[in-house]
């Protein structure tokens, strides 16, 4: 009967993985790595830091996503509202030509043709002017009231993101010098051949990266602002050239120009521009006009096409205010003790809807220097009068009999809103 003997060097093996078993599994190194919150990862030690900023980054890519749909609607309504905008004032340059036509025609023949074409146009601004009554305003506050609150929390996830990636960096090198966390790693790594080591992972590292593209996306600066007794005052900039001192007034609706200033930048109101109800503080109601200036740069923000109010020139020289309209722009918050107005905004949008005011100290007023600033009340081109209707002309020799036939309609316009998305790329898993 034959003997077996087990060979020296399978022996010699069994002893080896045994050490390498017990260094890779030493209880009281496992524990230490505990205590300070530290978890086995592949091959690496890391907090619990790493999967928060993981599962944070992803709920704020999805906030991102929330707010630009809600971006999109506004554009969709502002450009519905500029569209018809657009239209009647070619209108009314086309009527302004036939009027002209229509006192040099030099027989009746053109002289009916002329007032036919009149007549259409007429229809057509009248039509475009109801259509844009239609369009809800209480639909576009509370788009704007949906966009102003993604836009807060997806500027506070970004911070709140910052904040826990310098915790948790701060952790590592803390852990990095302890001669606690060196011992217990160089214990579990005897007689292994895989190391294990401290943190951060190569996962972490590369979240921190998409975290920093983001923030490079988000731009921040303190623009001075001067007391000017109980409202803060701040300089504006109009089309790159023209500087004045506004009134900071977070609770106007516009931009307010007066109708002296409104003309030293090249607006100049016109029958065509929609009138608006403003209230100044004493309750009574002024009219205005609504246009749009071409731009307005606060520090080193621009924003172009500024909705803005237009005083009649009967009103003097009222208050210049920097309102809701460019504002709407930024997540802002204002700092009276610090003399400043610290606006923030996230390149990648445009045309960004109103945004919460944090503000703390002394709040705005405005009245200034025994002046009423008006307050705009109506936001939408005041209704016309039963006498402001387009009236129609009437044809020289036998007046033009009313149709009876379908109402005529405009063409239904392009939808305007962009495909959804934002360039907020979610890390592949390493």
């Amino acid at each position: 009967m034959h003997s077996s003997r087990t060979p020296a060097w399978v022996g010699l093996l069994i002893i080896a993985g045994v050490a390498m078993a017990a260094g890779a599994n030493d209880p009281a190194a496992e524990a230490v790595l505990k205590k300070n919150s530290l978890r086995r990862s592949g091959a690496t030690y890391i907090l619990p830091g790493e999967a928060e900023l993981a599962k944070k980054l992803k709920a704020a890519r999805e906030l991102s996503q929330q707010l630009g749909y809600a971006l999109m609607q506004q554009r969709g309504l502002e450009y519905m509202g500029e569209a018809s905008q657009a239209t009647i004032e070619q209108l009314v340059e086309r009527r302004m030509q036939l009027n002209q036509q229509l006192r040099v025609a030099p027989s009746t023949v053109e002289h009916n043709t002329i007032v036919t074409m009149l007549n259409e146009v007429n229809d057509q601004i009248y039509l475009l002017q109801n259509r844009s009554k239609v369009l809800d305003p209480q639909a576009k506050k509370r788009i704007a009231s949906v966009a102003s609150e993604k836009r807060e929390a997806y500027m506070q996830a970004i911070l709140n993101l910052r904040a826990l990636v310098d915790e948790t960096q701060r952790t590592y090198v803390s852990l990095a010098g302890s001669d606690e966390v060196k011992n217990a790693l160089a214990a579990l790594n005897q007689g292994t051949k895989v190391k294990l080591t401290l943190g951060p992972s190569r996962s972490f590292l590369s979240n921190v990266k998409l975290l920093e593209k983001v923030e490079a996306s988000v731009v921040t600066e303190d623009v001075p602002i001067r007391d000017r007794g109980g409202v803060f005052e701040v300089d504006v900039v109009f089309n790159g050239k023209i500087l004045k001192p506004m009134i900071l007034d977070t609770g106007a609706s516009f931009v307010s120009l007066s109708a002296s200033v409104a003309g030293q930048i090249g607006l100049k109101p016109t029958d065509s521009d929609p009138t608006v109800m403003t209230q100044i503080a004493d309750g009574s109601k002024v009219p205005a006009k609504l246009m749009k200036i071409k731009s307005v740069r606060v520090g080193k923000f621009t924003v172009n096409d500024v909705p803005c109010i237009v005083s009649i020139a009967e009103q003097g020289d009222v208050p210049l205010l920097l309102g809701g309209s460019f504002l709407k722009n930024f997540t802002y918050r204002v700092n009276p003790e610090g003399g400043k107005l610290i606006l923030t905004k996230v390149d990648s949008e445009e045309s960004a809807s109103a945004a919460r005011t944090k503000t703390t100290g002394k709040k705005s007023t405005r009245t200034v220097k025994g002046k009423k600033a008006p307050q705009v009340v109506a936001e939408e081109p005041a209704e016309a009068a039963p006498d402001e209707t387009p009236k129609r002309a009437e044809p020289a020799a036998v007046k033009k009999a009313e149709s009876t036939g379908p109402e005529r309609k405009p063409a239904a316009q392009p939808d305007p809103t962009p495909k959804p998305g934002h360039e907020f790329d979610e890390p592949s898993p390493k």
